[in-house]
């Protein structure tokens, strides 16, 4: 009797700035750790044609794919990205993460991991991962995400190792258009005392610590990409600081100030189904839900009917010992309670302005 030969294993097919790239994993175990790490960049139906393709092969194994195989992997993919996004994009070794209305903070340095773990705190903290490594921009400065796996630092012995985003949790990208507000140089020390210190890079220096990041840029557009740069986001920022989770407000603030819109007064929000213990689970269409700190906040605060600014200023209160809440973050915890129709509009107050256009 002929034994039946197993299934090959499933390859894993993603976009990566453009290009797509069609990954054929040595075994199963593999390609259940390569869907994993890139489970983000995942190409859709409308990508690429079959004969686009760029195909990389690993060799057959039955074992897990290690941590030095999986950055060699990444690499390769990077340099794929970087080939594709050529005389298109504006590349920079940076990170960046995303308000919700699609603002970007970039997030510059050449150590990998200091990157990873400010994007990972400020993806805690509410903002969408976009990247970790490549951060892309048109002419235009609207950015093309990239959202890779992150890398690590793994143990002591400074062995490096990826983890995809879904795994740790990130806060995904929010939708295009995506447009690069602000752009911060993160300078780590173990030596720093005292508060972070956010400062203004002075011209030409600002252009000068971008081009240490630069990857690439379209030729056409080389010679003045930096200098249009520095003057989309008014001005180039460095960051000293100790503690990422002391920085991580800072770097908050500066993203909010670069993304104010003119206040005035806006729509009443109404909070539907409170009960009388704030810990119960709430309710919602037959299914138990646990809210988070900020959309619990939001949705207790709007019980007699808030504003836009009132919301703001309760996540605040009874917040700000954790961290700063912005308005796009508040406006982001309004939209989903009433996607879960936990907050409704007080008809006829006010205009009927969307929550993004307030702040506080």
């Amino acid at each position: 009797m002929t034994r039946a030969s197993s299934a090959p294993p499933a390859a894993v097919v993603i976009e990566v700035l453009g290009r797509r790239v069609r990954v054929e994993p040595g075994g199963h175990t593999s390609s259940a750790q390569i869907e994993a790490l890139w489970s983000r960049c995942r190409a859709t139906q409308a990508g690429s044609a079959a004969h686009d393709e760029i195909v990389i092969t690993l060799p057959r194994s039955d074992r897990p794919l290690g941590a030095e195989d999986g950055l060699r992997l990444g690499d390769q993919i990077r340099d794929l990205a970087v080939v594709g996004a050529a005389e298109r994009l504006l590349v920079l070794r940076a990170a960046g993460v995303a308000t919700p209305d699609g603002s970007v903070l970039g997030l510059v340095s050449d150590d990998a991991a200091l990157r990873a773990d400010a994007a990972a705190e400020l993806s805690r903290r509410g903002f969408g991962y976009v990247t970790d490594e490549l951060l892309a921009a048109d002419e235009s400065f609207d950015v093309v995400a990239f959202p890779e796996p992150l890398r690590f630092e793994q143990d002591e012995l400074e062995h490096s190792a990826l983890a995809g985003p879904d795994a740790l949790g990130m806060r995904p990208c929010p939708p295009p258009p995506l447009h690069l507000a602000a752009v911060v140089v993160l300078e780590h020390s173990h030596d720093h005392r005292g508060a972070p210190e956010l400062t203004r890079v002075r011209r030409p220096d600002d252009v000068r610590r971008l081009g240490q990041a630069l990857v690439s840029a379209p030729e056409s557009w080389s010679a003045t990409a930096l200098p249009d740069l520095v003057d989309e986001v008014d001005g180039l920022w460095v960051l000293r600081y100790r503690e990422i989770h002391a920085a991580a407000p800072v770097l908050a603030e500066l993203l909010v100030r670069r993304t104010q819109h003119p206040s005035g007064p806006g729509q009443l929000y109404v909070a539907v189904g409170i009960g009388d213990s704030d810990d119960r689970p709430t309710a919602v269409s037959g299914h138990h839900l646990a809210l988070d700190g900020l959309r619990r906040v939001v949705w207790m605060a709007a019980a007699g009917g808030a504003s836009l600014e009132d919301l703001h200023a309760a996540a605040n209160r009874e917040l700000a010992d954790k961290h700063p809440i912005s308005v796009q973050l508040v406006a982001a915890a309004v939209r989903d309670l009433m996607a879960l129709r936990l907050l409704v509009p007080e008809h006829g107050v006010g205009r009927a302005a969307g929550p993004t256009e307030l702040v506080h």
